[in-house]
């Protein structure tokens, strides 16, 4: 599977944005804002993974 990190709601006690990737890096992180979110997806795409 591709290392292709994307952002999805994620809704608790209060609205969270999830930074997540399928790819088995591990990647999971939570942003209060999207634009956070956004920057952060952003940023682990441009990761090189092994």
């Amino acid at each position: 599977m591709a290392h292709e990190p994307y952002v999805l709601p994620f809704v608790d006690v209060a609205q969270e944005w999830v930074v997540r990737c399928d790819c088995g890096c591990g990647l999971l992180e939570r942003y209060q804002q999207k634009d956070d979110a956004d920057e952060a997806a952003k940023a682990a795409a441009e990761v090189q993974l092994p």
